[in-house]
């Protein structure tokens, strides 16, 4: 029996990818981070002073099956600890920013309250990202959204550009 046992761990380890066994890490720790990221890559218009839910259209990836990616939420599937991330980039003005003009965002907890929040005053050239990070204990069935919003006076379209599209993601740590 204790050879059986042995066959199946050496089995379990002959598994892992190349990069995984010299990584410096035991073969437990080096199993796949589960994540999903979700993006929205066409211009989305943004409404002045009015909150809208972001319009995901491209699935980046899910790794370890842990995000369903369904009515621009995304569905945890697995209980634990997780890295949210969320971000965007809407150009506000032609390069004349104006006073208390800003873009924010904000990721929504089984649309009731937020997890993550955050406002942006517009740069100089007239842009303004948004950003927002943080770590959560999440539970199976969570649904996480994102939402943004901006006070230019004016719809607005968020930008589609690589690296500044809308962007939701999670990481499962």
């Amino acid at each position: 029996m204790k050879k059986l046992g042995l066959f199946v761990m050496i089995l379990f380890f002959s598994q892992m990818s190349f990069s995984e066994s010299n990584s410096g890490c035991s073969a437990i720790s080096c199993l796949p981070h589960h994540m999903a990221k979700m993006t929205n890559d066409t211009a989305q218009t943004v409404e002045t002073h009015e909150w809208e839910i972001v319009n995901f259209d491209n699935e980046r990836y899910d790794l370890g099956d842990i995000a369903s990616i369904l009515d621009d939420e995304i569905t945890i599937r697995r209980n634990g600890v997780y890295s949210i991330k969320a971000s965007f980039m809407i150009r506000l003005t032609d390069g004349l920013t104006q006073i208390n003009e800003y873009c924010g965002i904000i990721v929504r907890l089984n649309n009731g309250g937020y997890l993550l929040n955050n406002q942006t005053m517009a740069g100089k050239d007239g842009n303004c990202y948004s950003s927002v990070t943080g770590d959560y204990l999440l539970n199976a069935g969570d649904k996480l959204r994102m939402e943004i919003v901006q006070t230019s006076g004016a719809s607005k379209n968020t930008l589609t550009t690589i690296d500044r599209t809308p962007t939701l993601s999670i990481k499962q740590l």
